[in-house]
Formats: C-alpha cells, sequence, structure tokens
C-alpha cells in the first residue's frame, strides 16, 4: 500500500522516535489523501494524545504536499520528493550537530597537550 510506503519513508531508522499517536495521524492524513479516508480523532480534545495525533495529521499533509507537487513540470512520485526532502534534512541536522560540537569545543578551556606540558617544565628549570 502506498500509505505504508510513505510512512516507512517519514520515519526511516535512526530518526527522533515519534508517539503511537502521531504515527496514526500522519496515517490518517496519507490516507485521506490518497484512499479519501475521513479523518476522525479518537482521542479526547485537549489531551496529549490528541495534539500528537493533530501533529502528526499535519506531518501527513505535509507529506503528501511535498510530494504531490512535481518540480518544474517533472512527475516525481511523492516517495521521491519525500526522500529527497527527509535527506536535506538529515544533511542539515548533521551540520548543525557538527556547528554545535565545534562551538562546545571553542568554549571548553584548552590545556596544553601533555607533551607540551613536559617539554614546558624541563624548559623552566
Amino acid at each position: 500500500m502506498k500509505v505504508d510506503r510513505l510512512l516507512d519513508l517519514a520515519f526511516f531508522p535512526g530518526r527522533a522516535p515519534r508517539s503511537a499517536e502521531y504515527h496514526d495521524g500522519c496515517a490518517a492524513a496519507l490516507e485521506y489523501r490518497i484512499l479519501g479516508t475521513p479523518i476522525h480523532c479518537r482521542h479526547q480534545a485537549g489531551s496529549s494524545a490528541a495534539d500528537a495525533w493533530h501533529a502528526g495529521v499535519e506531518e501527513g499533509h505535509n507529506i503528501w504536499r511535498a510530494g504531490a507537487a512535481p518540480p518544474a513540470g517533472e512527475a516525481t512520485p511523492p516517495e521521491r520528493a519525500l526522500l529527497r526532502s527527509w535527506r536535506a534534512m538529515r544533511d542539515t541536522s548533521r551540520e548543525f550537530i557538527s556547528d554545535l560540537a565545534a562551538a562546545e569545543a571553542a568554549a571548553r578551556p584548552r590545556r596544553a597537550a601533555p607533551t607540551l606540558n613536559l617539554v614546558r617544565g624541563i624548559v623552566a628549570k
């Protein structure tokens, strides 16, 4: 089923885990877009489960929009566009983590290497 393929791409291994309600909401939006199934939230309004479900619905619609609009007249299946967007997000995340590690390293007080300290001790005597 196309919905399952899109969900497998969206929730790839290594992505931050999401709740079952979030997954259900995402699936509900994709089923609505692909199969025309009505969207209905089973969770009590105002609950954290309902909030997660609605966030999943929003992501499901975003997944559909990302794949439904082919670039420059090119016929692109939703799966390919989704995969492209997730790769871009993954690459951006890697850059952010790398920048964060560099900033943390720069913020730490610098200590001379042990060999350099040994040489300084010998020269000072």
